[in-house]
């Protein structure tokens, strides 16, 4: 693999990371709109069923929805990771079969620059 090619996937898997923040960002901004997300939810497991217990049929149709749209977001992006990966393998598979060859090329012209030589008493 190249410097090129890595510099390609870090800034691919950059760009997923990143849009997995701006998803959960707009995720915790959602929560905290309808009145079922603050701070202390990680900490406090009270706070977090209290909040449940107050969300309507239609906000928890809402969240539903919302999660599932962001395991989808999800899968995605680790389906495009999976492919780029794959790819990535596969180019640094071809790149190491692509310097033998090269490597052949030259042994085989070193050979008939050898021949040429010795054709004219060199």
């Amino acid at each position: 693999m190249t410097k090129e090619e890595a510099a390609q996937d870090k800034a691919k898997l950059n760009e997923i990371i990143n849009n997995s923040a701006i998803a959960f960002e707009e995720y915790k901004k959602m929560m905290e709109e309808i009145g079922v997300w603050n701070e202390d939810i990680s900490t406090n497991s009270k706070g977090l069923s209290g909040a449940i217990k107050g969300v309507t049929e239609e906000t928890a149709g809402l969240l539903a929805g919302q999660i599932g749209a962001i395991r989808i977001n999800v899968l995605e992006h680790l389906n495009v990771a999976k492919t780029n990966l794959i790819y990535t393998k596969e180019t640094a598979i071809n790149t190491r079969r692509l310097k033998s060859i090269e490597e052949n090329i030259s042994k085989i012209a070193n050979n008939q620059l050898l021949t040429l030589q010795r054709a004219y008493g060199g």
